[in-house]
């Protein structure tokens, strides 16, 4: 028997890209600037409502109020076989194993959330000179690709370059995924004890609210 059962969920790409494209990161967004129920908008985002009429075959008055909104023509927020057929089911659920897990650990992009991407690329904007200092290339590096979305592998690769270019060893032998974890964990703590010091000095948490928006990237585990 495999140790994880694993669930996977299908949504619209089309409507969440044109929705990320107009800075609107969720379904509450969404409806603040359309007026439509959630509801209906949740059916659309998980391609579980047609977005036309079956009879006429003319679009619904709610995905021309949202293509107005999102400044899109409505065929661009809807996969064209999903225009006349819905989703019975955007659901799965699948066993893995550990190795497996593993390996999509190593492999995975880090979380695409649109809007905890925005709060990540914002809290990173607001972190103070003086923390950034406290951390070394590599850790740098290492916090910033992977609040970018890069997998572990990518970030051995790159922290694994020799800085001067002249094909040193650390040209020849990349960073272990294991040690890329490492690098980034140890530099999360140090951005953790030095939010914390701020706070403590009346920083009015601004220095903890971007540590926490960074590190969720890892589900809040250090």
């Amino acid at each position: 028997m495999k140790d994880y059962n694993i669930t996977l969920k299908v949504r619209n790409n089309w409507l969440l890209s044109a929705m990320r494209d107009s800075r609107i990161y969720t379904v509450a967004d969404l409806y603040r600037a359309t007026g439509i129920t959630q509801s209906t908008l949740g059916e659309y985002l998980n391609l579980k409502a047609l977005p036309i009429h079956k009879k006429t075959g003319e679009w619904k008055e709610t995905v021309l109020k949202i293509a107005a909104v999102l400044g899109r023509m409505p065929e661009e927020l809807f996969p064209p076989q999903h225009i006349e057929k819905a989703l019975p089911i955007n659901r799965g659920e699948l066993s893995a194993s550990r190795e497996e897990m593993q390996w999509l650990a190593d492999n995975a992009p880090a979380q695409r959330n649109p809007e905890l991407l925005m709060e990540k690329k914002e809290a990173l904007e607001r972190l103070d000179a003086f923390l950034w200092l406290k951390l070394t290339d590599r850790e740098r590096t290492a916090v910033l690709m992977r609040a970018k979305g890069a997998t572990w592998a990518e970030i051995g690769r790159d922290v694994g370059r020799d800085p001067t270019g002249k094909g040193g060893r650390a040209d020849k032998n990349n960073v272990s995924t294991e040690r890329a974890r490492q690098l980034h964990c140890k530099a999360i703590r140090k951005l953790q004890r030095a939010a914390n010091y701020n706070d403590s000095a009346g920083g009015m948490g601004i220095l903890t609210d971007a540590f926490d928006a960074v590190k969720r990237d890892d589900g809040g585990s250090l």
